[in-house]
């Protein structure tokens, strides 16, 4: 069986572009999967340099759409103004209704701020359909900071 010089060409070409692909693909979908728990240092440093130290929040979007992949990320600072270590509640809840979606505990120290962020998940949420959200901070019982926050299907 005889190849010609231009098919074995073709062969080994079609070869070295399927590794190409298939190595740009993984490396790709490798530093998505890979995401870190908490915030990106990137994005940590720009939150930073735009949060006014005399503002107790800071958010970097308010309205959102979700992603291909069904969910929606808020990047929030936080920033504690008192004089002593504070312990803050963070709850979200959807405007429509009672029940909370997402409750953390975050401790600051005396003047420091810190970015996290919240992840909302588009279950349930109709193609067309805009959720809001209520952002509510509270240190102990008192009313720290709120916002509302809106992510559209």
């Amino acid at each position: 069986m005889e190849v010609g010089i231009n098919s074995l060409v073709g062969i080994i070409l079609g070869i070295s572009m399927f590794v190409a692909g298939a190595a740009i693909f993984f490396n790709i979908y490798s530093n998505v999967v890979n995401l870190p728990d908490g915030v990106d240092q990137l994005t940590r440093e720009q939150i930073m340099n735009r949060f006014d130290t005399g503002s107790k929040l800071y958010l970097h979007d308010t309205s959102l759409r979700f992603d291909r992949e069904g969910k929606a990320i808020f990047y929030i600072g936080l920033n504690n103004l008192e004089d002593t270590t504070r312990t803050f509640n963070i709850e979200l809840q959807e405007s429509s209704e009672i029940r909370s979606i997402f409750l953390e505990e975050i401790t600051l120290e005396s003047k420091e701020r810190d970015v996290f962020m919240i992840i909302i998940m588009d279950q349930g949420v109709e193609r067309g359909e805009q959720l809001g959200l209520q952002l509510d901070i509270k240190m102990g019982t008192d009313d720290y900071a709120s916002s509302i926050l809106y992510v559209q299907n």
